[in-house]
């Protein structure tokens, strides 16, 4: 015993071990200790605290003086390692089996190395001692390590500021805690002023302190716990994520009445309970507040069986509900705040005070809005009870009452808040009424829900469903089916003990034409929409049409089509639908107006929407992913006619305000060139997003919805190990990065296995934005670009590519070169010039080259600077390296790559302008073989290409070339060329011809800068060969 502490046996088992793992690793300790002094393990705060109190503890936190947290922790598990210490010190399996570090990280508010685990049935924290230093803005400090005074004078209250030394066995004080604690008081150990200026949130912490252990707040302490500086500091710098957790300990505490009273008394309550986001937010009025958590006490201190408490009051979770609702009482007297849109129902103020105040949960949230809304019809209720009034034996009111009240947040904690705001409104001022008269009437009142026996209500199962009800009536479910079901459960209600379903049926047969159920059935509908599933899919959509026209019902409106396409929607052929749909549209007389036609053409756009998006089904089979995508394109294309000139339909009849994933299918079918569009299909979708935007933000759409959104959610689980989540380089590559799914599937990559519109959306996107938008939300392209390009299908890798070389002629080359992205767009590049034959099929090394090399031109082109030059070159010798070079090697018995090698080669020479001369010897010995080859003429396009790649040669390193070996070898290369070219006529001969006579008059003009004639250098060759004559006679 130590100062009153006895210890458990578990926690000397703890203490035992924790100083021999002490002494171990402070021999070993030199070169992590930051302290030259004996470590010294401390358990401090609230352990300490209870202790001493008598109260059972198992969470300890061990102060450490000489090293961090998650050093010591690391150091306790190697001691335990040793098979002879962990059975000295009983250390079993399951202890030290789950040890959690917390790195350092500042910008979290993570400013210490700790470390937690499970020893002996304790959790424990390790941490070292600290001192803090406070800035004026934040209530986290600056860390730094400390001594035991530091670290006691930075707590919250002298009585959390106490240690045990667990190696001398004593209390330790450095603050005045051990004479609070006989005192029962609550005090700052310093200054409080600057204690709560520092950290406001110890306003109510000691707040919680003082009530939950029944102590009292030292006067001096008190005086500046409300005062105006702290306040507004509580407002600044205090995350309301935090008030609402020392809320919830407070009001889930034992002593939740003394916190309430506490923070009334202390003048707090408009520091909580508010939105500090809102400048004009008013303050309640709280002079009566009292009466409210008084009278929770009271009805709490005195339940019985049947009370109100018992009846109203359900378990702990609705105690801390009931406690929340009495501390919110205030705000229901102010008036709601202005609707979010136009439209919507006004605001709670005690919703915005509780969401916004204390980030409330949504089930809090929900009871609030609901005890408001329901508020007058509860009191309308209470009043016939209190007079005796008409309908006071109607269970059928009492009880559907009950049921509207319950479906969010039950409707007890809902009558529950009525009474408060009875109490707080009837109690106040000197004429106030007496309590317990208000609380008289209230437990009337629910004697009288249980005499009707409805306090159940909620629970009562309908005799009949709406299929069966639609059945039996003989029409098809819809609206109507909801009224519907109140009327038979009026009908229940009001004949409790019966279970034939007989009489609830006849309730809803009499009133059929209240309620709308023989307005319009469908069945002309139906049979429109069989005629249309038997014409064959290949059959045009004008045949369709005509084959329909007479099927289309007489009258109709967009919400009786609306309702019979929900309603049968599964299992319905989706096309069929479509074409019937479109046969009634396209009829305008026959479509009777209502007040719900803008309501009911959204909900049909965004089923034809949903009807022809090109995205497979969820039980769709990816196993052949060619097949797959097919088979989705197919259908989608069949769709689509129908469905576009429907949706077109809908926007001239109505003003429509698509909703995201219209817009989002809509931008999908944009491209005419995408394998499920058409040139009709996709202008009528330009026209459709071109109205869309003139009322919508395009650039806003584009960036929160498209690729913040849609997206992000689709590339979350494929994105590469080069960039970060956030689309930034990754400075430490993680490769072997694990997301427990394979790599190829819909799970993983859904936008190749199911949503299809994916990629066309991100090239729309690309094409579309802004250079400002780009700049802005770069990071949000970068992983899906790259995404693409690592894929491992051609189709996507080549579009991939293609989108890449769009973005990076418009992304600013600064800010490539500052994030370092232009290397990580370069790494995943590359690898593509090397898909060549025979590893890669001919057809597909051509899909990837031509993308691949145009995304490397444009990086060369975009992301060197002014001043960098360098890296343009280094990038261009890297790509005729790498690239051409290599590629030729590989691939040169394949005239098709070799064509595309050539292509390739005017651009780079072109770009490298006179540096291309360092690569003169390998780029000439390259064309001269292509174009010496005697059977070179056959594929004429290859030859063509070399001569162009020749003339690019000329045209740039032209000073190498005037006089010199290089002039000698391709004068060669182009007689011999002329001469296998006459030798082998092609139509295409008079075309090379004339590119090799135009390629001599180039070499002859360079060969004049030297003073030199090339005539006269070939005259011996014309006159051995005549045949030559024409290649030499523009030559002079």
């Amino acid at each position: 015993m130590a100062n009153g502490i006895v210890l458990s046996s578990q926690e000397r088992q703890l203490k035992d071990l924790l100083v021999a793992a002490a002494a171990h690793i402070d021999k070993q300790a030199s070169d992590v200790s930051l302290r030259n002094e004996p470590l010294t393990l401390r358990w401090a705060g609230g352990w300490v605290r209870d202790k001493l109190l008598g109260t059972a503890s198992h969470d300890i936190d061990v102060a450490i003086n000489t090293m961090t947290g998650e050093t010591f922790a690391l150091g306790l598990v190697e001691f335990c390692a040793d098979d002879a210490n962990r059975a000295a010190y009983g250390v079993g399996p399951d202890d030290l089996k789950h040890l959690q570090t917390v790195k350092k990280n500042p910008e979290r508010s993570k400013h210490l190395e700790t470390a937690m685990t499970r020893l002996f049935g304790l959790d424990l924290d390790f941490v070292n001692l600290r001192k803090e230093t406070y800035t004026t803005d934040s209530r986290n400090p600056q860390i730094e390590f400390g001594t035991p005074q530091e670290d006691a004078l930075r707590r919250d209250a002298t009585v959390n500021a106490l240690f045990y030394n667990i190696h001398s066995n004593e209390v330790e004080d450095y603050t005045t805690g051990l004479a609070d604690m006989a005192n029962k008081l609550i005090r700052t150990p310093l200054e409080p002023l600057q204690t709560f200026l520092d950290d406001p949130l110890r306003v109510l912490r000691l707040v919680r302190f003082a009530s939950r252990l029944q102590f009292r707040i030292d006067e001096t302490t008190e005086q500046f716990m409300g005062a105006q500086q702290v306040l507004e500091s509580l407002r600044v710098k205090i995350s309301r994520e935090r008030v609402g957790v020392e809320l919830e300990k407070m009001l889930r505490g034992k002593y939740p009445l003394d916190s309430l009273a506490l923070i009334d008394r202390l003048k707090l309550y408009h520091a909580v309970f508010t939105d500090p986001t809102r400048e004009s937010m008013p303050q309640p009025d709280i002079s009566n507040w009292s009466a409210v958590y008084e009278c929770l006490d009271f009805i709490s201190r005195t339940q019985t069986p049947g009370s109100i408490y018992d009846q109203l009051v359900r378990g702990g979770e609705a105690r801390w509900l009931a406690w929340t609702l009495a501390a919110l009482t205030p705000w229901e007297q102010v008036k709601d705040a202005p609707p979010p849109k136009p439209g919507k129902p006004m605001t709670p103020m005690s919703y915005l005070a509780a969401r916004e105040g204390f980030k409330a949960s949504n089930k809090l949230t929900d009871i609030l809005i609901s005890a408001r809304r329901h508020r007058p019809a509860i009191m309308e209720l209470k009043h016939i009870v209190d007079t005796n009034g008409d309908g006071l034996m109607e269970r059928d009111r009492f009880g559907m009452a009950v049921r509207e009240w319950d479906p969010k947040g039950g409707w007890r904690l809902q009558v529950l808040s009525a009474i408060f705001v009875d109490v707080l409104q009837r109690t106040a001022g000197q004429s106030g009424e007496d309590r317990n008269t208000i609380l008289a009437e209230w437990q009337r009142f629910l004697d009288h829900l249980v005499a009707l026996d409805v306090t159940e209500a909620p629970s009562i199962k309908r005799l009949v469903d709406g299929t069966f009800l639609a059945k039996e009536l003989g029409v098809r479910p819809g609206k109507w089916m909801s009224a519907a079901l109140d009327v038979v459960m009026v009908w229940q209600l009001r004949n409790p003990e019966s279970t034939d379903t007989t009489g609830a049926v006849d309730e809803v047969r009499k009133r059929k034409k209240e309620l709308g159920i023989d307005r319009w059935t469908m069945g002309s509908f139906e049979n429109l929409r069989a005629v249309a599933s038997k014409l064959r899919e290949s059959a045009a959509k004008k045949d369709a049409l005509a084959a329909l026209a007479d099927a289309v019902p007489e009258a109709f409106s967009l919400q009786d089509l609306g309702r019979e396409i929900v309603a049968a929607r599964s299992g319905q052929d989706p096309r069929a639908t479509v074409l019937a749909l479109l046969a009634c549209l396209r009829e305008d007389g026959k479509v009777r107006e209502t007040n719900d036609n803008s309501k009911a053409a959204q909900q049909l756009v965004s089923f034809v929407a949903s009807a022809m998006a090109p995205i497979a089904e969820s039980d769709d089979d990816s196993s052949d992913s060619q097949h797959h995508y097919k088979r989705v394109v197919s259908r989608s294309r069949s769709i689509a006619d129908a469905g576009m000139e429907a949706i077109m339909c809908l926007a001239k009849q109505e003003p429509l305000k698509l909703n995201d994933q219209v817009l989002v299918t809509l931008v999908a079918y944009a491209n005419a060139g995408e394998a499920w569009a058409t040139p009709e299909t996709s202008r009528i979708a330009v026209e459709l997003l071109r109205e869309q935007f003139k009322t919508t933000d395009q650039d806003k759409f584009m960036s929160e919805i498209v690729l913040k959104s849609y997206l992000r959610a689709l590339f979350s689980k494929s994105r590469p190990a080069t960039v970060t989540a956030s689309g930034r380089k990754a400075e430490f590559v993680d490769r072997e990065r694990e997301t427990g799914l394979p790599d190829e599937s819909r799970e993983t990559k859904p936008w190749k296995y199911g949503d299809f519109r994916a990629v066309p959306v991100f090239s729309w996107a690309v094409e579309e934005a802004s250079e400002s938008l780009m700049t802005q939300h770069w990071p949000l392209f970068i992983p899906v670009l790259l995404t693409l390009v690592d894929d491992s299908s051609t189709r996507f890798r080549a579009r991939g590519l293609e989108i890449l070389a769009s973005f990076l002629k418009k992304f600013p080359g600064k800010k490539l070169r500052e994030t370092g992205l232009a290397i990580v767009f370069e790494q995943a590049i590359f690898p593509t010039l090397l898909y060549l034959p025979s590893l890669t099929p001919v057809d597909e090394s051509l899909q990837l080259l031509e993308p691949a090399y145009n995304a490397l031109f444009a990086l060369a082109e975009h992301s060197p600077g002014p001043d960098n030059i360098k890296d343009r070159d280094r990038l261009l010798d890297k790509i005729i390296r790498e690239g051409i070079f290599t590629a030729y090697l590989h691939a040169k018995d394949h005239v098709r790559i070799v064509e595309l090698l050539f292509r390739q080669t005017v651009l780079v020479v072109g770009m490298m302008g006179i540096n291309s001369v360092k690569h003169l010897k390998d780029l000439i010995p390259m064309v001269s073989s292509v174009m010496t080859d005697p059977f070179a003429a056959s594929s004429s396009p290859t030859l063509l290409a070399a001569i162009a790649a020749l003339q690019a040669i000329l045209s740039n390193a032209w000073p190498r070339i005037s006089d010199g070996p290089w002039k000698d070898e391709i004068l060669k290369t182009l007689v011999i060329t002329w001469l296998n070219v006459q030798e082998d006529p092609k139509p295409a001969e008079d075309r090379i011809a004339a590119e090799l006579i135009k390629t001599t008059n180039m070499l002859s003009t360079i060969t004049k800068t030297a003073h030199s004639s090339l005539v006269s250098h070939a005259a011996p060759l014309v006159s051995k060969d005549p045949t030559l004559a024409p290649l030499f006679a523009g030559s002079s």
